[in-house]
């Protein structure tokens, strides 16, 4: 069995972009080179891209990488928020509401994978969730002197960008657990 062909691709790259947190985290953290981890971070952000695009396009959708993607955006944005709120960078607060929002997105998921019953995978409003975290704390990281006013409203329109996804994951969730369930019905009448 060939554990390399080119439909993996999307999947090896989630797994490099999980192998790129604890080098963001140490470079954020312990070396103090945020500069660094920001490109880092950035690097993340592109394989995100790129393993999407992979995916889609030549049709290398697979159940792994439905999980592993997430799992490994998850990783990514937990672990920037814990680095950006200890460096003070954002306050506890807002760090506090995305890594609520990002555990409870994934007690959903494991739920609906331990049930079997739909997979959760990734829609537009979770990527344009991610891709407007990786622009505002990116922005937080090299402009730390931004204006509070501005600061606040960036950290606002976050909390709205993935507070809408959080309801849109939970709508869909749902039904598509009636959806399943109405089919499932149809079969046992049948």
């Amino acid at each position: 069995m060939t554990v390399f062909k080119k439909s993996n691709i999307p999947n090896f790259l989630s797994v490099f972009r999980i192998m790129l947190v604890p080098v963001f985290v140490y470079l954020f953290m312990f070396a103090k080179l945020q500069g660094t981890a920001i490109l880092v971070f950035l690097l993340a952000g592109a394989t995100d891209v790129v393993d999407g695009i992979l995916a889609r396009k030549n049709n290398w959708i697979s159940n792994v990488g439905k999980i592993l993607d997430p799992f490994a955006d998850k990783c990514m944005q937990i672990a920037a928020l814990v680095c950006l709120m200890l460096s003070k960078l954002i306050p506890a607060w807002l760090a506090t509401v995305l890594c609520l929002k990002e555990f409870l997105l994934l007690v959903g998921a494991t739920t609906a994978l331990k049930s079997r019953k739909v997979y959760v995978q990734s829609d537009w409003y979770g990527k344009a969730g991610t891709v407007a975290f990786y622009i505002i704390a990116t922005l937080f990281v090299l402009a730390p002197d931004i204006p509070d006013t501005v600061k606040l409203i960036l950290e606002v329109l976050l909390i709205a960008f993935m507070l809408f996804a959080l309801v849109m994951y939970s709508i869909n969730y749902k039904k598509n657990i009636i959806t399943k369930k109405k089919v499932s019905q149809m079969q046992e009448n049948n």
